[in-house]
């Protein structure tokens, strides 16, 4: 797994800036913008299981990019609910609602994945399929979980920043320096957000991509 190449892949797209810009401006749209986000990530991962990560997809077929999204999101609330029912249950309701999420974060790859490639709801579902992914694929799908949270460990940390100096500065009464570092968290916070979507895309498409490999050779 080339995890050097998730981090940087995105820049070697001429129009990346552009691109990226138009993924953060999404963010600040309450779910329109990020079932839009979500389907151009399925849109992502088609490319790189094909073997081409580059360059990023375009923000046309808008439309379609929401249907494939709002999809996806409905899946992934359908999978988020047995975390919320675990967490009533009485004594150790949290603890197996935090294992639950946790799971669902080391399989949350596969749901990604054969949606984008099926785009049919019904086969994230699939257990069967996908619990054999997770069986030959396990140890690069761990990886890949703990990259992302130490990814979204560093992204909180540095929003931190600005953000603590912003509520010293509120205290103090400046306010106006206080709304631009405000501000500077805000952009920050998006900005990694959608960095780091598109480095885990990149590292899901190709731990995919080399498992259809192994398949299609009767390696697995």
């Amino acid at each position: 797994m080339n995890i050097k190449r998730a981090f940087i892949y995105i820049f070697e797209d001429k129009q990346w800036f552009g691109k990226f810009i138009i993924g953060m401006l999404l963010c600040l749209v309450p779910f329109i913008g990020w079932w839009i986000i979500l389907g151009y990530l399925a849109d992502i991962l088609q490319r790189i299981i094909k073997g081409a990560d580059i360059p990023l997809p375009e923000w046309d077929e808008i439309g379609t990019k929401f249907v494939k999204g709002f999809l996806l999101a409905v899946g992934l609330f359908a999978y988020s609910i047995p975390g919320v029912i675990l967490s009533f249950i009485p004594c150790f309701g949290n603890l197996l609602s935090t294992l639950y999420y946790i799971g669902l974060g080391l399989y949350l790859p596969w749901i990604y994945l054969t949606y984008s490639q099926e785009e049919n709801l019904g086969s994230i579902f699939n257990f069967e399929k996908g619990f054999s992914f997770m069986k030959d694929n396990f140890i690069n799908v761990l990886i890949i979980f703990i990259l992302k949270n130490i990814l979204g460990l560093c992204v909180a940390i540095v929003c931190a920043v600005p953000g603590i100096i912003a509520v010293v500065l509120f205290v103090k009464e400046f306010w106006v320096f206080g709304i631009l570092f405000g501000l500077a968290t805000l952009v920050l916070g998006i900005a990694g957000s959608v960095y780091l979507y598109l480095v885990s895309m990149r590292l899901y498409g190709e731990v995919y991509f080399q498992y259809i490999k192994k398949t299609e050779s009767g390696a697995i």
